[in-house]
């Protein structure tokens, strides 16, 4: 998946959620700090080849690798969710989701 897709279908799907009067809990969500850890990875990606990556960004990425793993599998996860739950009737969706 190219950058400018991990940065923009998370983003496209908190708008969904805000469209269904749900803008407290997504103001409140963890993916809007895994937006800044993507737009961070593409910046560095689309700046440096591997083997120029200067050693204080590599130690970034080494010490936060977990956040940096979880940041890009949960909003990809996200999305797929989101895709589907576009489908459904939204009130439903709206009551699912403020369950969580």
């Amino acid at each position: 998946m190219r950058c400018d897709e991990l940065l923009s279908q998370p983003t496209e799907a908190l708008k969904f959620c805000n469209s269904l009067n749900l803008t407290a809990l997504v103001d409140a969500s963890r993916f809007w700090e895994y937006q800044r850890r993507i737009q961070r990875l593409c910046e560095v990606i689309q700046k440096y080849p591997l083997a120029d990556l200067p050693p204080e960004i590599a130690a970034e990425f080494r010490e936060q690798t977990l956040e940096y793993v979880l940041s890009l599998t949960e909003s990809m996860e996200f999305v797929d969710s989101i895709a589907f739950l576009k489908t459904c009737p939204a009130e439903i969706t709206r009551r699912k989701m403020l369950k969580y």
